[in-house]
């Protein structure tokens, strides 16, 4: 299990951004990879927990770019 904890920055684009990170995530807990995500309360990151090994964690986060944007 591994825990990544997201920095977002004040950019227009991130708005434009969220719909695609939201269903990204959706689909990671559907999967059962995700086992949880929630913001911090200022909105200026978030944490994500995830049941992977490294390696699965390192794959998710390169092919899941909307995760970090």
């Amino acid at each position: 299990m591994y825990v990544v904890e997201l920095a977002f920055t004040c950019t227009p684009e991130r708005p434009a951004a969220r719909p695609a990170h939201r269903a990204t995530l959706a689909r990671l807990h559907a999967e059962g990879k995700r086992v949880a995500a929630g913001p911090w309360a200022d909105d200026n990151g978030a944490l994500l927990v995830f049941a992977l090994d490294r390696t699965q964690l390192e794959q998710v986060m390169s092919r899941n770019a909307q995760l970090v944007k």
